[in-house]
């Protein structure tokens, strides 16, 4: 099988994922990310190319989430699971430096083992990234 990603990838279990469509936002289930893309899983195909936004939380446990990050993303594949779902690829290949520097530390952040204690002191410093400009799209 040809692999060609180039990135570490983080089963993203601890990750909250929000699609952010025209009529609101929908959660979606996330599968794994890294810092060229994200995998999940959502009701609806998507269209091959369409930018997407995204919020990201960490998952700090008791209902508790970090600050989001709300980053682009292109749909660059969707497989039908069945009729309601769908497995998504989607590419982080637009970002200035501010979110692509965000977005490392939530992957930092993924990639530490933490004690229970420690996660719930766990702060994602991302109340001063922009959201994207949604007329951009």
């Amino acid at each position: 099988m040809d692999d060609r990603r180039n990135d570490s990838r983080f089963r993203a279990v601890e990750l909250k994922i929000g699609l952010l469509l025209d009529d609101g936002e929908r959660g979606v289930e996330s599968r794994d990310i890294s810092k060229g893309g994200v995998c999940f899983t959502h009701c609806a195909r998507l269209p091959l190319g369409e930018r997407r936004r995204l919020r990201l939380m960490l998952d700090l446990g008791q209902d508790r989430f970090s600050e989001p990050l709300e980053i682009e993303a292109r749909v660059v594949w969707c497989t039908e699971l069945s009729p309601d779902r769908f497995q998504v690829g989607a590419a982080f290949d637009a970002l200035d430096g501010v979110h692509a520097q965000a977005l490392q530390q939530l992957l930092y952040l993924l990639s530490r083992e933490v004690s229970e204690d420690e996660r719930g002191r766990l702060r994602f410093r991302t109340a001063l990234v922009p959201a994207i400009d949604p007329s951009r799209e």
